[in-house]
């Protein structure tokens, strides 16, 4: 999938600038006892359908049709600007006209101020799991020592597993009122103002952008498996600790990943997790499920505060 330059050397800056001496023996110590668990509970089917599934409601837009509509009333802007370049008026004309007739009729409908007009969603898994990941890691190290960057920088770039997801948006109402004046410019024969504030209105587009680390997506699914195992009257502890290793892991190779702001953001899920194999030891494991809450509902927030639209150039 097509990734943009400006995306890449950002994500770089961020991780190398969160790389200080001290965070960096912290996570070489957590790197090296990171491996994935052997034993599992969940089918990779399971997971992949938990994964689709999650896509889905993050792409969730509301009212499709009034989406296609303003796509649409792009294109035809778009093919308005080409009819002008290639002097052919009366197709500018008509295709401004088409345009304008189907911003219209979303205006009329229950919209909200700044309209979804395309979405793109590439998921990107770039590396496998924790192992591949020190050793690009390593690599990585051993290529800054030797002063090499922009190798070092590419390599980086395979530090990748999320959801990425941008939204293209539009003033509808605004939007409306140029492609208005563009057609009255027009049919007055001022060809190059139109043209213009045709090409102005297409600079208007916003775009923002999430990214969800699927990590995090995947250990959601373990988690909810662990709550449904503590309903059942006897709950079987082997398989529900197996789940939470398995939870722990793909948390921890996010964390590794360098997704997050600062490791107390994980800290409390990873305090929670430790007290629930404490409690699975014993015979007592009635604060179990309590602990299990306490965990889904951090990593709903961790994902929320990591997943959080920003705004992006995509032009």
């Amino acid at each position: 999938m097509k990734i943009k330059i400006g995306y890449v050397l950002m994500f770089i800056l961020i991780v190398l600038s969160g790389c200080d001496r001290k965070d960096e023996m912290k996570s070489k110590t957590d790197i090296e006892k990171l491996k994935k668990p052997e034993q599992t509970y969940l089918t990779e089917n399971q997971i992949q359908a938990y994964v689709d599934k999650e896509i889905n409601l993050a792409i969730d837009l509301g009212n499709e049709n009034v989406i296609q509509e303003a796509a649409s009333v792009i294109a035809l802007s778009r093919t308005g600007i080409s009819s002008i370049l290639n002097e052919n008026y009366a197709d500018a004309i008509e295709n401004i006209n088409r345009a304008i007739a189907k911003a219209e009729l979303i205006i009329r409908t229950d919209h909200p101020a700044k309209l979804i007009s395309e979405v793109n969603i590439e998921v990107l898994d770039r590396v496998e799991n924790a192992e591949n990941a020190r050793q690009i890691i390593q690599d990585v190290d051993s290529l800054m020592e030797l002063g090499e960057l922009q190798r070092a920088k590419n390599l980086m770039t395979k530090l990748t597993s999320e959801l990425r997801i941008t939204r293209e948006s539009i003033s509808i109402s605004s939007y409306l009122q140029t492609l208005r004046n563009a057609d009255k410019l027009l049919k007055e024969k001022q060809y190059e103002q139109a043209l213009l504030d045709l090409n102005s209105l297409l600079s208007s587009v916003t775009a923002a952008r999430s990214i969800t680390p699927l990590p995090l997506i995947i250990s959601q699914k373990m988690v909810l498996e662990m709550g449904k195992l503590l309903s059942e009257e006897h709950p079987d502890k082997e398989s529900i600790l197996t789940l939470l290793n398995n939870a722990e892991y793909q948390i921890r190779f996010s964390e590794m990943l360098g997704y997050g702001k600062a490791e107390n953001e994980y800290q409390e899920i990873f305090n929670a997790m430790d007290e629930i194999k404490t409690e699975l030891s014993g015979d007592k494991t009635s604060n179990v499920n309590n602990l299990v809450v306490s965990v889904e509902e951090n990593l709903e927030q961790l994902q929320s505060d990591i997943s959080v639209y920003k705004n992006v150039n995509t032009f």
